[in-house]
């Protein structure tokens, strides 16, 4: 498949996709090293890791409802769309790999004897454990304490951590506060008395009481930045009263660090607390929003600078989510952030819902590209809307993907709005290669491993909604979806994607592994197990869905440079078939609602290709309905329950089943497996309902009836084997017309009227087969009556069942003679028409030759059968039609026959010559020439006053006919099966006829009829 699809791709210079055994090289890399050669391996390697470290963290975002994860509908929630855009504005911290795991040892045993030392209340302890957490050093005293660092810090805490700090800094807030507002008392009186000559020393224990104020400081920062992005979720009493604390907490730690920028010794350590608490006043100045922005970027701008003076030093705060990386880059971010800011309240305002200006303000941000300005812009035109563009493409270039995915969101939103499809497609493809660049960053791979793997899910669940809806839309709108598309959008687009086929198809590879037994997997029990399963299952539907969206970009992509291709239309069924078979063999055909093989169905019935694929198409048939066409065509169980055949595929279907139906003998369809598929398909087909009874359409069935119920016309069967006899039927403008032209109905009589009669019938049956013969020729001749051979299988029809009539019982002969009579004119004038059609139409091949012998054959002995006992040439009656007649010597009406009924030495001259046409191309056909004898016979012993030729009937040729019969018998295959004798008895009749009749001397008779 990877083979296949890359040097397809490689047409129009696509090389994404690469080999499947550079592909299996990095995906059979050693999982323990943890800093493989390149990104991708890593990524490889993090989803395998995902798989087998699948904990309950990992289900619980598993199951969460999907609503495309950060792309959700904010409209669903009571936070504003800028509230929420605001909250990924900022890339998302680095967190450093931490070697050690939060210490919980010796320092918790130190701090549970500490308490049980000694008499505390409750608000005591509490306070020691922050103190624990919150001072360098666990609180204890250090004599290098200017270098010590606390677990807020250097430790990553974890969640349950922190949302216990959070809940105990709130509800311990008065007391906690009152204690640290007493240190700070101390301290300033220790200031005061130094002033009177004392020298004052600041002590480890200030610094260490400072920076635990800091980092309460900064705690109450990220509550009350989470409270504010929660909007109306959070009544307005707690939105206060953390305002309030996060104000006195702030002016307390203002004071705290101006006594210690004034009297701690200069290094590094107060240069880092001072940058922190600037950083954190500044972010609490705009969180609080009652500074105007120019102040706010004065501020920025101020601190900035200090940076800069400082050598753009960068402080990590990793357990706070507000104001988690402090650097010139991060100021730069919230410096754009607030000059763009009118434009993203613009963007995301629900009141503004006029989707034309939210296209006009996203869209030259996104894809610059795309817009054209009348005047280009000189370098000091600060107005011109391209400034303003750069400064909001560096906001996003600074951002995480989910920036991007945003306004993406935005856009699709407002392109849906007025109705343009293809621009539709292009937000989500644009959003798959924004989620793919953010996985393949350098930034994401820096992550620890348990983030990576997080990250990755979240993202693959994020990719799986987009893609679903994008091939939901293109295969809609599949004629306009890549409207707007260039090539350059194409590249990236399917470059993308093949990128993300990579990534899960490495998870593919990782399954086969398991399955063949080459590697283990890890078991997992009760919940954890089913939530891993549906995570493969998702995987497994995005998997297809990449392919599906992978095709219809490449249709486009030879629509778009067709001089690349030199037959287009077989490289698109070698990239189904490759894709195919990569699927069935892992049973993955059934995802995705099987639209992969519906639409390799649509492809594979709908274009004209040269390639012989009657293997794919069996095996697509299987996939998708359960079809077989014969138990050795090659075609395996890929495990897709099989759908009910509609109408539509049946019909689509018809072709190819005619096809493999040609390529077998009548009789052996009715045992094949090919016979149950036709069924099949009519069940789906079925009847014509009574809207398509179209005047044409009745017109055609009362003339067929009409010409069926005639009288036999002696001018009329002569008219017939000249070839000039025809019904002037009208077109059917109908589906079933369609159907009826590509020879279904033929198909699904003959097969009936084979049935029946290949049949060893000892006794009298039912006759079911040929009434449904009969009903599928004549609705087969309803929609159009020229196809010769449907006018010969209806007579052989109406043969067997007038066979069927006398075989058994006499009963019809006796007493129901019109019943047979009628049966006998529909024979023979479907063979009349049959011949007649046939001489027009046929093609000279021998094949068709051949059938034109049978029918000629059949014709004949039909009319030699009507002619003897017991039908005694009833068929050729006209009794029964009287027509009215005009009397040109009385004036008056009186009744007559219509014409002159034939007579019995015309119908064996009839016959005879119908039977000398079968003979010329099947000489070895022994009852053509039986037959024949005994029509030369009955016109050799008429009176001559009966005859109606002018050539007499020889003897010999009655011998000769005989004779060849009897040399046309087949030769027995084994001694069980009976020889004929039936030519040899009529031969010993004739000669001692003849003999008897004075025709024949009895002495020489064997020089008459040979040695």
């Amino acid at each position: 498949m990877f083979s296949t699809v890359d040097s397809l791709f490689s047409k129009v210079g696509i090389d994404a996709l690469g080999s499947i055994e550079a592909l299996r090289g990095k995906c059979s890399g050693n999982d323990s090293i943890d800093t493989p050669q390149d990104l991708e391996t890593r990524l490889f390697q993090d989803f395998r890791g995902l798989i087998k470290t699948w904990d309950d963290e990992k289900s619980r975002l598993m199951q969460q409802k999907d609503d495309l994860s950060p792309l959700k509908d904010i409209r669903g929630t009571s936070k504003s769309g800028l509230a929420v855009f605001l909250e990924h504005s900022r890339k998302g911290a680095r967190k450093p790999v931490v070697e050690e795991e939060l210490p919980s040892g010796e320092q918790l045993y130190n701090f549970s004897n500490a308490i049980n030392s000694d008499w505390l209340h409750p608000h005591e302890t509490s306070f020691e454990w922050l103190k624990c957490l919150l001072m360098p050093d666990f609180g204890q005293a250090s004599s290098n304490w200017s270098t010590a660092k606390s677990t807020y810090t250097s430790f990553l805490w974890p969640k349950d951590l922190k949302k216990t700090v959070v809940e105990l800094l709130v509800r311990e807030d008065e007391f906690t506060y009152q204690v640290c507002s007493e240190l700070i008392a101390d301290l300033e009186a220790r200031i005061l008395s130094s002033s009177n000559g004392a020298l004052f020393e600041y002590k480890a224990k200030d610094f260490f009481e400072l920076e635990m104020i800091q980092t309460i400081y900064e705690l109450h920062l990220d509550v009350f930045a989470s409270v504010e992005s929660l909007g109306s979720e959070t009544d307005q009493g707690t939105r206060l009263a953390q305002r309030d604390r996060l104000a006195r907490w702030g002016m307390l730690a203002r004071s705290s660090i101006d006594h210690f920028v004034n009297h701690s010794p200069s290094s590094e350590s107060q240069s880092n607390l001072t940058l922190r608490h600037l950083w954190a006043s500044a972010f609490h100045i705009n969180l609080a929003g009652d500074a105007q922005r120019e102040h706010i970027l004065l501020c920025l701008q101020d601190l900035k600078q200090i940076l800069q003076a400082l050598g753009n030093p960068s402080v990590n705060l990793i357990n706070n989510t507000t104001m988690a990386e402090l650097s010139a880059a991060v100021i730069d971010q919230e410096v754009l952030k607030l000059k763009c800011m009118d434009f993203f309240a613009k963007v995301f305002n629900s009141d503004s819902e006029d989707p034309v200006t939210l296209i006009e303000a996203i869209e030259p941000i996104l894809e610059p590209s795309s817009i054209e300005y009348a005047e280009i812009p000189t370098e000091n035109d600060m107005d011109h809307p391209t400034s303003h563009l750069g400064e909001m493409a560096a906001f996003l270039d600074r951002g995480d993907a989910t920036l991007r995915l945003f306004l993406w969101r935005r856009l699709q939103e407002a392109y849906q709005a007025i109705d343009y499809p293809p621009k539709v497609v292009s937000c989500y493809l644009r959003s798959i290669e924004v989620v793919m660049a953010e996985l393949e960053a350098a930034k994401h791979s820096e992550e620890t491993s348990q983030h990576r793997q997080i990250a990755l899910l979240c993202w693959l669940k994020t990719l799986d909604g987009i893609v679903a809806k994008a091939i939901l839309l293109i295969l809609e709108e599949s004629e306009q979806a890549f409207d707007c598309f260039d090539m350059e959008h194409l590249h990236t687009s399917m470059s993308a994607i093949a990128r993300l086929v990579r990534l899960l198809h490495s998870f593919i590879l990782y399954e086969d592994s398991v399955r063949v037994g080459q590697i283990s997997g890890r078991d997992f029990r009760g919940s954890l197990a089913k939530s891993l399963e549906n995570m493969k299952e998702r995987m497994r539907e995005l998997y297809v869905r990449c392919w599906i969206l992978q095709y219809t970009l490449f249709m486009e992509a030879i629509a778009q440079n067709k001089e690349l291709f030199d037959d287009p239309l077989e490289d698109r069924i070698h990239f189904l078939r490759s894709v195919h078979n990569a699927l069935g063999v892992r049973s993955m055909c059934r995802y995705s609602q099987k639209r992969f093989l519906k639409l390799l169905k649509a492809e594979f019935f709908g274009l004209e290709t040269k390639g012989d694929y009657e293997f794919d198409v069996c095996q697509l048939l299987l996939d998708l309905h359960g079809i077989k066409f014969s138990a050795f065509d090659g075609t395996v169980d890929h495990g897709c329950p099989p759908e009910k055949l509609d109408r539509p595929t049946a019909i689509m279907m018809i072709d190819f089943v005619l096809q493999q139906a040609n390529k077998m003998n009548m009789k052996d369809l009715s045992k094949s497996e090919l016979k149950t598929t036709i069924e099949k398909m009519q069940q789906a087909i079925g009847p014509a309902k009574a809207s398509s009874q179209t005047p044409q359409l009745t017109f055609n069935r009362r003339l067929v009836n009409a010409y069926l119920k005639a009288p036999l016309n002696p001018s009329n069967l002569l008219r017939a084997v000249q070839g000039i006899t025809e019904l002037s039927t009208t077109i059917v403008p109908t589906e079933n017309a369609k159907i009826a032209s590509k020879g279904w109905f033929f198909l699904l009589g003959h097969a009936a009227l084979t049935k029946f009669r290949s049949q060893k019938r000892l006794s009298p049956g039912s006759t079911s087969e040929l009434d449904d013969a009969i009903g599928f020729f004549r609705q087969d001749l309803d929609h159009g009556t020229g196809r010769w051979e449907t006018w010969y299988r209806l007579a052989q029809t109406y043969d067997s069942k007038l066979d069927e009539d006398i075989t058994w019982t006499a009963d019809k002969i006796n007493n129901n003679r019109s019943e047979l009579a009628a049966l006998q004119r529909n024979a023979i004038h479907c063979y009349a028409m049959a011949v007649s059609t046939a001489m027009r139409t046929a093609e000279p091949t021998a094949e068709t030759r051949d059938v034109m012998s049978d029918l000629y054959s059949d014709f004949g002995i039909r009319l030699y059968s009507s002619s003897r006992e017991p039908l005694s040439m009833g068929a050729f009656s006209v009794a029964d039609f009287p027509r009215h007649f005009s009397s040109e010597e009385s004036q008056q009406m009186y009744k007559g026959t219509p014409f002159k009924e034939m007579s019995a030495y015309s119908t064996w001259n009839f016959a005879s010559n119908l039977l000398k046409r079968a003979a010329v191309d099947k000489s070895k056909r022994w009852m053509t020439h039986y037959t024949l004898g005994k029509c030369l016979w009955k016109m050799f012993t008429s009176d001559d006053s009966l005859r109606t030729t002018s050539k007499k009937v020889e003897m010999q040729e009655v011998i000769n006919a005989v004779l060849d019969a009897i040399a046309a018998l087949p030769q027995r295959r084994d001694s069980r099966s009976d020889p004929i004798f039936e030519p040899h008895f009529k031969l010993f009749s004739f000669v001692h006829k003849l003999v008897l009749r004075g025709n024949m001397t009895q002495d020489p008779p064997c020089n008459s009829v040979g040695p």
